[in-house]
């Protein structure tokens, strides 16, 4: 009697067509995650070189001003070189404007957490300028940028410039119309623009100046906006 040899059954999914095409697939896809790390890698490193630029863009334009400063000093001063600089900047109003962008939502964020921390709706609007004032005096070189180097210098930069002072306008009005609404006849858009006027005023005279001690102007653009600011 002749033996029966029993075929061994294939297990699902160990077909060999399937077995080449798992194993290409798994091939394919460390391929695309082996790229999707260096780009993450290369990523890291232009945002790297762009935090050390625009770093050394700020340094630079306070000490010199805009038009005296060239690539070759900040490159220089950021201890990079000329094709890092343009791996992230096309020149150098593009590198200006973007640390106008910067340090401008650094101070925003300052002044939203201003008005979000003060428990008192009627000191919200004046808490936000006090911080503005009081961070300006801590970071001369940055409020001088923004308040100062950065007016008139190019469209592109006046139009960054007064989005940024907008915004700050906007967070005055919002508290103005939350109190005032009802009460007042006057435009608030009108008061809130030139409360954020008279405080860009003010802060540019701090820095003129030199004072050390910015409580003083504090003092006297609180008592302004407490005016201004009355039912």
């Amino acid at each position: 009697m002749t033996a029966v040899t029993a075929t061994p059954k294939r297990r699902a999914g160990t077909h060999p067509a399937n077995a080449t095409a798992s194993k290409a697939n798994h091939r394919r896809l460390s391929e695309d995650e082996r790229d999707l790390r260096a780009r993450r890698r290369n990523d890291a490193r232009l945002q790297k070189h762009r935090r050390r630029i625009l770093d050394a863009v700020a340094l630079c334009f306070a000490e010199r001003g805009y038009h005296e400063t060239s690539v070759d000093r900040v490159v220089q001063r950021a201890r990079t070189s000329k094709s890092a600089f343009y791996a992230v900047f096309a020149n150098k109003e593009q590198a200006f404007a973007a640390l106008l962008d910067r340090e401008g939502e650094r101070l925003l964020h300052a002044v939203e957490q201003a008005i979000v921390d003060e428990p008192d709706d009627r000191r919200k609007a004046r808490q936000a300028i006090a911080t503005f004032v009081t961070d300006c005096a801590a970071n001369r070189t940055t409020a001088r940028i923004l308040l100062v180097e950065s007016v008139g210098m190019s469209p592109a930069i006046e139009e960054t410039r007064r989005a940024l002072h907008a915004r700050f306008a906007e967070m005055i009005l919002a508290q103005a119309r939350a109190r005032l609404l009802a009460k007042v006849t006057l435009d608030l858009e009108v008061i809130a623009y030139a409360l954020v006027g008279a405080v860009n005023e003010a802060v540019v005279r701090l820095l003129e100046t030199g004072r050390s001690d910015p409580q003083p102007v504090v003092d006297a653009l609180d008592h302004l906006a407490a005016r201004a600011l009355q039912p």
